[in-house]
Formats: structure tokens, C-alpha cells, sequence
């Protein structure tokens, strides 16, 4: 069955399981045996490197 999130359960759950162990969602208890995602922060940094950085011959940067 697919939510409306457009993606199915098992999914989903991979996908939270992940943001969890992340760090990014906490899971809480709710009605019964389901669980519920609690977002822990308000915003996120991502820094991508444009270009590789090599070490030289003396090894530094």
C-alpha cells in the first residue's frame, strides 16, 4: 500500500530508520505498537566539496 508519501511502507521505514540512526528523526512511541517520527532539528548544513582535495608529495594539503 502506498501512502501519501507516494511510497510504500516498507520503504518508508528503511528510509526513517536511516534519518534515526542519522540522527535527523527521533521514533516515539504512539497508538499501539506504531511508532511516530519526531523531526529533531529546524534545518540542515550539507557542505559538498567542489573539487578533491590531494595531499602532495610532503603530505599536506
Amino acid at each position: 500500500m502506498i501512502g501519501f508519501t507516494g511510497r510504500t511502507k516498507p520503504s518508508l521505514s528503511r528510509t526513517l530508520k536511516t534519518m534515526a540512526n542519522y540522527g535527523l528523526v527521533r521514533m516515539d512511541p504512539g497508538e499501539g505498537q506504531k511508532l511516530v517520527p519526531k523531526v529533531l532539528h529546524d534545518r540542515v548544513a550539507l557542505e559538498l566539496p567542489l573539487i578533491e582535495r590531494r595531499a602532495t608529495k610532503g603530505g599536506a594539503l
